[in-house]
């Protein structure tokens, strides 16, 4: 088993082996947003300060990724040799063999920093194709190897819990997202549909929902009919469409409902 998991303080976590080791990757405490590992041997967690490597055995800076002051808040890698980072400030820099590129967001399609703001999730298939999602105007973007085109938004700005902001590729055109307040969506080619919701509540719960977001759900498909998704009560919910098993009673189940 392995697995790499981020924490605050500027702490990740590798479990590997039965073994758990902790690193300080950021001596000043900043926080880890984000961490992608492709293999046992390499991957890439990504912060406040800026980006590390882990080949393995330990953790190194990486010192040459070009970088806004903030930091960066996502990262995907499929390899060694690709990954995309995006930042708190509306861009995007990307790995492809040992050259970094920067892509400043803010100069595509008109749009100006307030629209784009931070990069909030990001999911590549290969080093032609990622899709990421921006959190001040729930904008979709495209990568096809060599530019990044920005698609319009969701269904409103992150602060009232509808734009997506966990997202997961498991193939090119072919994504899940969901949003701070169990809403789901599914992008086949190029539009967005809206799967429904992962629990079943009231009408005037999701109205304080939408004044007040609970924690955001968390997505992951390595196919597209093998989903695994967690909410901010606990509750996971496995399969395409969902079947919720709480983490109390995990004989519990509940249907997905639209």
């Amino acid at each position: 088993m392995f697995c790499v998991v981020t924490g605050d303080s500027g702490h990740v976590a590798v479990v590997s082996r039965g073994r758990v080791t902790y690193s300080l990757l950021d001596p000043h405490r900043g926080l880890i947003w984000g961490v992608s590992c492709p293999t046992v041997r390499f991957c890439m967690a990504v912060g406040d300060a800026g980006a590390w490597v882990w080949d393995g055995s330990r953790w190194s800076r990486t010192v040459h990724v070009p970088m806004e002051p903030n930091g960066f808040q996502t990262v995907s890698c499929t390899s060694a040799r690709f990954c995309a980072l995006g930042d708190q400030d509306g861009g995007i820099s990307t790995l492809l063999g040992r050259a970094w590129h920067y892509y400043p967001l803010v100069t595509l399609n008109g749009s100006s920093s307030s629209e784009l703001d931070t990069i909030g999730q990001m999911s590549c298939v290969s080093a032609h194709y990622c899709l990421a999602v921006s959190l001040a105007a729930g904008r979709w973007l495209t990568f096809d190897g060599s530019s990044w085109t920005v698609h319009g938004s969701f269904e409103g700005p992150q602060d009232t819990g509808y734009t997506p902001t966990m997202l997961t590729c498991p193939s090119q055109g072919d994504c899940v997202a969901a949003s701070t307040n169990d809403v789901l969506y599914e992008l086949t080619g190029a539009s967005w549909h809206r799967l429904g919701y992962l629990l079943r509540q009231s009408v005037l719960s999701r109205l304080i929902e939408s004044i007040a977001p609970t924690p955001a759900v968390s997505v992951s498909c390595p196919t597209r009919f093998a989903c695994v998704a967690v909410d901010g009560g606990g509750n996971a919910y496995v399969g395409h469409p969902f079947t919720g098993i709480d983490r109390a009673d995990a004989s519990s189940q509940e249907g997905f409902h639209s």
